[in-house]
């Protein structure tokens, strides 16, 4: 680990509109930082109101070391929301090379 001296540090101007190249940087940063545990940290931060049973897969998928899930339940308990949770987490912890959702057709 390498300490940093706040007085040797080098401030930066950013004139980009709305400073988005410091916040697409500090975003990068975060995204890359690996979160550790079962804890949900993003999924259910959406606009929706998500139920107990429906972070359920997701933790159990972030307990696995090879993320694999199959919901198969009754129409509009919430398999969509279920899907997105998890997806976001895989997301956020950078595990989510391939994700595959298959229904069947309506």
């Amino acid at each position: 680990m390498t300490l940093i001296d706040p007085a040797k540090t080098e401030l930066v101007l950013d004139d980009s509109p709305g400073f988005i190249a410091s916040r697409l940087y500090v975003e990068a940063k975060l995204r890359q930082s690996a979160l550790q545990g079962d804890a949900i940290v993003q999924g259910h931060k959406a606009v929706m109101d998500a139920l107990p049973f429906q972070l359920v897969p997701a933790h159990q998928v972030l307990r696995q070391l090879r993320p694999r899930l199959l919901i198969a339940d009754t129409v509009g308990l919430g398999k969509t929301l279920e899907a997105g949770i998890l997806t976001a987490e895989l997301m956020r912890r950078g595990r989510a090379r391939r994700v595959l959702v298959v229904r069947p057709r309506a």
